[in-house]
Formats: C-alpha cells, structure tokens, sequence
C-alpha cells in the first residue's frame, strides 16, 4: 500500500511540474522564438577623386613644385584597409610621366602619402592603409614635380596628362 501512495504522489507531483510546459496550449496559444540577422562585410567604395593638378608651367616659375589632390572613400567599420594608386598610363619604368596629347613628350612627377613628400604613395609595401570607420575619409594625395629651364627644350606648350588608377583593398 505504501508503494502505491507513493506511485500515486509522484504521478501527482510530475502532473503539476508538466502543467506549467502545456499552460499556454490549454489557454488556446503557443509561443516560439526566432532569431533576426545581418552580416556587415568589409567593403569600401570611392565617391570622390580631385586632380593633383600642377597648373600653368612657365620660365616664371622654375623649381620644385607641389599641388595637391585627393581620394575620398567610404569604407564598413572596422578592419584596416589600403589604397593603391598604380604607376599611370604613361610610367617609364618606376617614373610616373604625364604625357603632351598627340607627343611623345613627358614630363615627370611623383605621388606622395604625405605634405613632407617623403613617403611615397604606390602599391603593395608602398599603399598608403587606414582603419575604416563608417565614414567618408578623405587622403590626399601630395604631387610633386620639378620644374626647370633644362626641360624647356623636351616639354613644348600645350596640355599634359596621366591618369592613376586607385584601387582600394578591403
């Protein structure tokens, strides 16, 4: 008899544990949970590139002369990214040149990470890395090109261009 009380009180007790699972089906509902997700990947674009434009060359103005540029690029929160700017459309060897249209003329210039001019800015060791923030981040892009009377011969009037590609790695 006493083993059946006891059968009888621990069918009861497990009946009033359970209850509480079936509580929302008895009241003519159920619940569930679910999960909600996104993933932010590393990923960078350009919205803006200004020219390094050195302006009008002249036998007024001889000697080292540097203009600025920019790249304006937008990048996810985050990892560390780099810029690379390529040699240009018009590079002898490791010499960037902007070339007279319709010449064989040039005239030589370098691109630079910074106002000293003394960190080249290229490709591989030579790219110029930030942190991404979530915002628009502008670098400048520091020209440099000297100018001297001994390339008036080799450098007749008229326009003269390269263009850089920038690639941004992320």
């Amino acid at each position: 008899m006493k083993k059946l009380l006891a059968i009888v009180g621990l069918i009861a007790i497990a009946g009033l544990a359970a209850a509480p699972a079936f509580a929302d089906q008895a009241d003519g509902k159920d619940t569930t949970t679910f999960e909600v997700k996104a993933n932010v990947e590393s990923s960078c674009k350009f919205t803006i590139a200004s020219p390094v434009d050195f302006g009008a060359l002249n036998v007024y103005n001889f000697g080292t002369q540097q203009k600025e540029g920019s790249v304006t690029v937008l990048c996810t929160s985050g990892p560390n990214y780099n810029i690379e700017l390529d040699l240009g459309a018009n590079a002898s060897g490791s010499q960037r040149q902007m070339k007279k249209n319709g010449s064989a003329h040039f005239l030589a210039y370098d691109l630079f990470q910074n106002a000293a001019h003394d960190v080249a800015w290229g490709s591989g060791t030579d790219a110029q890395s930030f942190l991404g923030d979530g915002t628009r981040q502008v670098l400048t892009v520091y020209g440099q090109m000297n100018w001297a009377e001994g390339l008036l011969a080799s450098a007749p009037v008229g326009s003269y261009l390269d263009v850089v590609t920038a690639t941004v790695n992320f």
